[in-house]
């Protein structure tokens, strides 16, 4: 009988499963590149929406600003003074554009589950990635994908607001207590588990999706289940590939706020540079969020992969016999 080092097995499966980790990310980042065409018609809606949330303050500054002096003493800088007859001159059309705010992202947000419904179709089939079968995977998966998306927000929201009124008891709890330090732990250690839970319910509805796309499933609570079920059942693994993607979205974010730092404060130049670097920013968020869900097919299609056992027949030649295998 051979024993094993209890070491040398726990650096095998290591080894195994970032060379499995490597693969998944790396067939994900394949499947990314073979759909780029997608990213323009992203970049566009995103624009077109960033434009319409925009409009309406913007009339209201060119309107007031027109026929006005101040707009070169704004050039070098911000005025509180102007700032605060703009806000009085203008006080009921400011008080709408909250309201156009919100009308305009309710509809942003179903797009993006039409979109997101045309996205995991492609991704999920290669073979029928044209802008057709895009747009027929969105209005298939649209109402499926805004069920998932309703039930995301409502376990959203219960989670935030427990870990909300857990912040609160802790408060009261170290109201009349000197013990600072302890008190800032719970705190930061509530934040880390807020951050913890939105990434496990941002992986069980992301898997609900492609798990609804992959079985053309009709039960969404149901399915909700299941992906519950594979997350669990594969939780190390689906972290870290998560967990990778991320990282690899909050470098990208880091970087962008390190070059923005050391861009000129010179109005025009800054304004103009800056635009232009903000539209990489966005690029890189529909990439990264592309490679989420291209990496999560990939992984759950090799971990759901079916294991075909060879079959032996053995045939007789003469005197000898000859065993075939399928």
């Amino acid at each position: 009988m051979v024993f094993l080092d209890a070491e040398f097995v726990n650096d095998f499966w290591r080894a195994g499963l970032k060379k499995f980790i490597k693969n998944i990310l790396f067939q994900g980042s394949r499947l990314v590149f073979a759909n780029l065409k997608f990213i323009t018609l992203f970049f566009l809606i995103n624009v077109a929406f960033a434009i319409a949330l925009s409009l309406p303050l913007f009339s209201t500054l060119r309107d007031n600003l027109l026929h006005s002096s101040i707009n070169e003493r704004l050039s070098e800088g911000f005025d509180y003074l102007w700032f605060i007859q703009f806000r009085h001159l203008y006080k009921s059309a400011l008080d709408e554009i909250p309201f156009i705010i919100y009308a305009t992202v309710g509809i942003y947000v179903l797009i993006e589950v039409f979109l997101l419904g045309g996205l995991i179709s492609v991704l999920i089939n290669p073979k029928k990635n044209h802008f057709v079968d895009f747009f027929f995977g969105g209005v298939k998966y649209f109402y499926r994908f805004a069920k998932v998306m309703v039930a995301s927000f409502l376990i959203y929201y219960i989670a935030v607001n427990m870990l909300e009124y857990i912040g609160i008891l802790l408060s009261y709890l170290f109201a009349e207590k000197q013990d600072v330090l302890l008190e800032f732990i719970l705190q930061a250690l509530r934040y880390v588990i807020l951050v913890a839970v939105i990434g496990t319910i941002n992986m069980i509805s992301d898997y609900t999706k492609i798990i609804i796309a992959v079985k053309d499933s009709d039960f969404v609570f149901k399915e909700i289940y299941h992906s519950l079920k594979f997350v669990y059942d594969n939780f190390s693994i689906v972290s870290l590939v998560y967990i990778t993607i991320a990282c690899i979205g909050v470098a990208g974010a880091l970087s962008y706020n390190m070059i923005d730092s050391q861009l000129p404060r010179y109005p025009l130049y800054y304004l103009i540079i800056s635009f232009i670097i903000q539209q990489f920013l966005i690029i890189f968020r529909l990439l990264i969020r592309m490679y989420f869900y291209s990496s999560e097919i990939v992984l759950f299609n090799d971990l759901n992969a079916q294991v075909i056992s060879a079959k032996v027949e053995e045939v007789s030649i003469g005197d000898q016999d000859v065993s075939f295998s399928d």
